[in-house]
């Protein structure tokens, strides 16, 4: 291995940090200022805020450090932090602000004021993406003149080839960056699966080439991702397993229906998912952020038990209401009664709407997105958000949500949904 990882480069934050090193710069010319740093755990929040006190004590900035993170207080309690003197611009920085309970906040906001009144001063917190401490955020907003979020994604392929070379201390070859890029650029993932490979000896470095051995997860990083799991609660846990022995592509209706579950209980679920940074929006799809992640924890799930979990979803997908004449998921007609018409299985059409709109309208209720539904039909995109507006219109509803809950109060018992099954 090359550098170890809090000594390695910062690859691909460049646009970050020169946005960071500018507000910085402001706050030296004697202007206040906000930066939030935010993104899902591993995402290199703490790395940037670490970064961003180098740059801020190399202009002549005072510093103070809030941190849980004990390896980062004592890094810059003993080399980086630079007392307050009156008069001179100040950086205080927060990491883990999500962390941060009512009392922590009012304790910090309470010691920051008075004294410090009127002094320059760049905060910068680090927390992850939708959590927060909202009286820190208040009490510090609203006296700034500059207020900056960077919002921390994955890295670039690019990005993330330079940050495994400087790990080995050698370029991968193609082969092995395959299998690397499936840690999709995220930052702690893509450096515990280089560390746990060569551990392993799943990864040989012969001069400046780095080889793959053998393509397999190693087990800490397997014991490390399934140890972050344990830290949220039971359904969590639940819907994210189910999800993953689904496939990569979460299907949203398919979720609810094998966990018991209507689409509003699921949704916030869906939003702690996304939040944690396991699940992400890929156009109009919600898919797991990355491959390796999505083998994870679909290996978490014993295959037995996995096996179980697909058999239920294809009896309930193929028991799902559906309009005749609808291609079922390996291409093949469903025909009702044996003639495929629309004039068949009438407790599968709505009234007021034609064949295809009915199509579209289960489609959506068995969670697909207008992608799925336009590779189902054989259409454009366009189109099918076209028609989908019209149904929007005509059930009086906004979303996808309020569509399906809208469906169920029409079609009752008879025509349920999988969302509805209960």
């Amino acid at each position: 291995m090359g550098l170890g990882a809090s000594d390695r480069l910062l690859r691909g934050r460049e646009a970050e940090m020169a946005c960071i090193a500018e507000v910085l710069e402001f706050c030296r010319e004697g202007g206040s200022a906000l930066i939030t740093i935010e993104g899902p755990p591993g995402m290199g929040k703490t790395r940037l805020l670490r970064e961003s006190l180098t740059v801020g004590k190399s202009l002549g900035l005072c510093l103070e450090l809030t941190t849980l993170n004990e390896q980062l207080a004592s890094r810059f309690s003993r080399d980086q932090q630079v007392p307050p003197v009156d008069g001179r611009p100040l950086v205080k920085a927060v990491d883990n602000a999500h962390h941060m309970s009512d009392e922590e906040v009012n304790a910090l906001v309470s010691k920051n004021g008075g004294d410090r009144h009127g002094v320059p001063t760049a905060w910068i917190l680090a927390r992850r993406t939708r959590v927060g401490a909202p009286p820190l955020d208040n009490f510090i907003s609203s006296p700034v003149a500059r207020n900056e979020r960077i919002l921390l994604g994955p890295l670039t392929e690019s990005a993330a080839l330079e940050t495994a070379t400087d790990a080995l201390g050698a370029l991968p070859t193609p082969e092995l960056a395959q299998v690397l890029f499936r840690a999709g650029g995220h930052p702690r993932r893509l450096h515990e699966l280089v560390e746990g490979m060569c551990e392993e000896n799943s990864i040989a470095v012969s001069g400046h080439r780095a080889v793959l051995i053998q393509d397999r997860i190693p087990h800490s990083l397997t014991l490390r991702v399934r140890r972050s799991l344990l830290g949220y609660s039971d359904k969590f846990r639940q819907v994210v397993r189910v999800a993953a022995t689904l496939g990569q592509e979460v299907y949203f209706g398919r979720v609810a229906a094998m966990m018991q579950m209507s689409p509003l209980e699921l949704l916030p679920v869906l939003d702690e998912l996304v939040s944690a940074g396991a699940l992400v929006h890929h156009g109009d799809k919600l898919v797991f952020s990355d491959e390796l992640l999505w083998r994870l924890v679909a290996d978490w799930v014993p295959p037995t038990v996995r096996e179980a979990l697909q058999q239920q979803a294809a009896a309930q997908n193929s028991t799902a209401w559906r309009p005749a004449g609808l291609p079922d998921d390996d291409g093949d007609e469903l025909q009702s009664g044996g003639s495929g018409s629309s004039e068949e299985g009438p407790e599968a059409i709505l009234e007021g709407f034609g064949e295809k709109e009915n199509t579209i309208i289960q489609l959506v209720c068995k969670g697909q997105t207008n992608q799925q539904v336009a590779r189902r039909l054989r259409l454009s995109p366009h189109t099918v958000n076209y028609y989908l507006r019209k149904i929007f219109r005509a059930f009086g509803v906004n979303s996808r949500v309020e569509l399906i809950r809208a469906v169920q109060q029409r079609t009752g018992p008879a025509a349920e949904t999988p969302e509805s099954n209960r």
